[in-house]
């Protein structure tokens, strides 16, 4: 209990529950803070009853204090309280003037206070204003930039519209998102983009309509060009001849060539690029130059069908046309790759050649004559130069080419063929008379012949010495050859299909034409026509030694050249038509010889030579002066010669076919014969200055002199038969002298001069 009260009272001294400087919250909190304790105390000691008595006392003695200050007048605390009366007094009087100035200032306040809130609206107002003033600027911008668009396409200036479209499109993304812009320039940046390529490609459609239109100045003009250009190289190769091998196009003439030519700005057509320029560059800045070259690609293929529609004929001009496109195209590649690139101007070129050769193939078998040929040649070959010279691809109307040429020269062959046969059919196997100066002149040249001296003064008419068909067969082999010639243009890269060509028709007209026509014409029995085709025979095969030579002259590949085997079928044909005159010389004596009668047991000696000798030497004669007389002269030598040796023949078979008897008188006959024989003989050597002709029938005149000399044993003396009897055959002789011996005529004396020779040639060949 006296615990409770000591805390109790320790408790109230320490605390300013009533006097301290704290809020009554502070005090109360922390009076309870201290009281706590005491009472967790009493409560866990049972000794609450106590508690509540201590505190019951404690206010009863501080009621008692109270009380004891109050009554008493003297108190310091009275006074206090009285001034503090006055102070509240003091106070209220002071709060009344300070509400009165609070209620003064709040008037005042509000008014402030509005006036505040009013500027503060204005201020969110301007800002709202700027704010819409800056929305209402960037909305204009941006209409003001869709709207210069439409102004700048609809005054065609194009590029400024780009550059305007560009702006809106790159005006600042964070505004327009925050004045919900973003949507409207979304969709108006692909529509103005639409609006400029729309604009740009319909110039440019007008530009590729303008172009089209020109197409066929274009082409003309590019071959008028070209033209000049090889006008100009062909001279310059005339002044060069050491340039002759390198045609136009050729890597070297490329070189030569002072410099190239733009076509496309050429002063006589009226064709600007502008456009398509411009085109490339506002479809680069719109980032869609593919759909540009899309355009320009579609619209080109369809201008390149229409130049060659299915089934079209084609002309010199449809060419023209399609090489005028081909220009543009590749001119067009060259100034503007992105647009149109080689490789697109390569694929609309494959699709021209596809339906050019499927016309071109089609048109060849319509070609009939030379006259259609050339031209349609000409025009193949123009058309190929010209798509050279700016790098297209030409290999498949080359092979179309190829094939043209080829079946050019068969036609030209069959041509060749067709007029030396009809030419042929219309010989009269005869030289050629000529009668004036002028076709004289011509004749030389064409021919490989070269005249005389001694008759290049002759008054007309005068003879040449080949038929008729030599000069015009010359003239077609040059033919030939010049038609072929003209073909190494085309093929400068491969001039063997050229060379192999000319050959190949060369070798086909001269070996299964020209040569077999005189072989089966050698076949008949015309003497005039086997002569003269011996002649003719001897010219042609001149004149292919120097159509090889030309061939060779001609050639441009390094490839080395084969001999024409035509020389050797000519050589030949020659060789057989010197035996087939030989042979008519050999018939004719045969004919002559065969119907001679001899009689070989004749009694009485002829007056002269017998009837066949006199036959035979006139025809020889006429024959000579006639026929074999237009023979060369080395080949009349030959035939004389081999005349005379069958001759030779014919007389020892005479002899050697003579029955046993022959007579004196008979032997006697058959000299006159022999020696009017070799009188002829003698004048052919003369005339023909050939001494060997006349020991032809040697032979013969030593058998017949042995036969009548009166002492054949003579043979038996080497040195008298080395020098009477060197070309009698040991083997014949002595059946000769055995038939001198007559039947039932014995001679003594004959017959012991022919035991005596007969046993020296038993002796001789033992």
């Amino acid at each position: 209990m006296d615990d409770i009260r000591l805390q109790l009272s320790h408790l109230l001294l320490s605390s300013d529950y009533l006097l301290g400087g704290k809020s009554s919250f502070d005090s109360d909190n922390s009076y309870i803070e201290q009281l706590t304790p005491i009472v967790r105390s009493a409560i866990q000691t049972s000794s609450t009853e106590e508690l509540l008595d201590a505190l019951l006392e404690l206010e009863q003695a501080r009621e008692a204090e109270t009380r004891a200050i109050s009554e008493d007048q003297d108190n310091p605390f009275l006074y206090a309280l009285d001034e503090l009366h006055q102070i509240n007094a003091t106070s209220n009087s002071v709060a009344r003037q300070v509400q009165s100035a609070s209620t003064e200032i709040k008037a005042k306040g509000s008014k402030l206070l509005s006036e505040a809130q009013r500027q503060a609206n204005m201020g969110r107002t301007r800002q709202n204003i700027e704010s819409s003033m800056e929305a209402t600027k960037v909305c204009l911008q941006a209409f003001e930039y869709t709207n210069q668009v439409f102004q700048l396409l609809k005054s065609k200036n194009k590029i400024a519209a780009v550059q305007s479209l560009y702006e809106l499109q790159n005006m600042n993304t964070d505004k327009l998102r925050s004045y919900g812009l973003t949507t409207f320039v979304q969709r108006t940046v692909p529509a103005l983009s639409r609006a400029i390529m729309k604009a740009t490609l319909d110039e440019v459609d007008e530009f590729v309509d303008r172009l089209d239109s020109q197409i066929p100045k274009i082409g003309n003009r590019t071959y008028e060009l070209l033209s000049k250009q090889r006008e100009a190289w062909e001279s310059h190769v005339s002044e060069h001849p050491h340039l002759q091998p390198f045609r136009f196009n050729s890597s070297v003439e490329l070189a030569y060539r002072e410099s190239s030519i733009n076509y496309m700005t050429d002063a006589q057509l009226d064709l600007d690029f502008g456009p398509m320029f411009e085109a490339e560059l506002i479809f680069t800045k719109l980032d869609k130059i593919p759909q540009l070259a899309n355009h320009v690609d579609q619209k080109r293929q369809a201008r390149a069908l229409a130049l060659v529609p299915e089934g079209a004929e084609i002309t010199a001009a449809v060419l023209e046309n399609v090489a005028g496109f081909c220009v543009t195209e590749r001119t067009m590649s060259w100034q503007l790759p992105r647009v149109r690139s080689d490789k697109l101007v390569d694929d609309v070129w494959e699709q021209i050649i596809r339906r050019l050769t499927k016309a071109l193939s089609q048109k060849m078998p319509e070609l009939k004559q030379t006259s259609e040929h050339v031209p349609f040649k000409d025009m193949l070959a123009k058309f190929i130069e010209t798509l050279e010279n700016f790098d297209f691809n030409v290999s498949n109307i080359m092979m179309l080419l190829r094939d043209l040429v080829k079946y050019f020269s068969d036609h030209l062959v069959e041509k060749s063929r067709e007029k030396f046969l009809h030419s042929w059919r219309k010989e009269d196997h005869m030289p050629l008379v000529v009668n004036k100066t002028e076709l004289y002149d011509t004749i030389l040249g064409v021919v490989w012949y070269s005249a005389p001296d001694s008759e290049k003064n002759k008054a007309f008419p005068r003879v040449l010495p080949f038929s008729e068909i030599y000069p015009l067969t010359c003239a077609d082999l040059r033919s030939l050859i010049t038609h072929h010639t003209s073909f190494f243009d085309l093929f400068q890269k491969e001039p063997v299909i050229v060379e192999d060509m000319l050959s190949t028709a060369i070798e086909t007209f001269l070996t299964d034409t020209v040569c077999k026509t005189f072989m089966d014409g050698l076949k008949g029995s015309k003497r005039e026509q086997i002569v003269q085709t011996l002649i003719d025979l001897e010219y042609f095969e001149f004149a292919t030694v120097k159509v090889q030579a030309m061939l060779e002259s001609l050639r441009i590949s390094s490839r080395r050249s084969q001999p024409l085997k035509s020389l050797a079928a000519f050589a030949n044909a020659r060789r057989f038509a010197e035996r087939r005159v030989f042979q008519l010389v050999e018939d004719a004596i045969d004919n002559f010889v065969e119907v001679a009668h001899i009689d070989w047991r004749a009694t009485r000696s002829e007056p002269g030579p017998a009837a066949y000798a006199l036959e035979m030497t006139a025809y020889l004669l006429t024959m000579t002066n006639s026929t074999l007389a237009r023979l060369p002269t080395d080949i009349r030598t030959m035939t004389y010669l081999a005349a005379g040796d069958h001759l030779r023949k014919k007389l020892m078979a005479m002899l050697d076919s003579a029955p046993d008897g022959i007579t004196p008188a008979a032997l006697q006959n058959f000299d006159k014969d022999l020696t009017f024989l070799e009188d002829f003989i003698g004048g052919l050597s003369k005339a023909d200055d050939n001494p060997s002709l006349v020991e032809s029938l040697t032979e013969v005149r030593q058998t017949v002199n042995l036969l009548r000399s009166e002492d054949p044993t003579e043979y038996n003396r080497a040195e008298l038969r080395m020098k009477k009897y060197d070309r009698i055959d040991s083997n014949k002789i002595s059946g000769l002298l055995a038939k001198l011996q007559a039947p039932g005529s014995p001679n003594p004396s004959l017959r012991t001069q022919q035991s005596g020779f007969m046993r020296y040639l038993h002796g001789e060949r033992q």
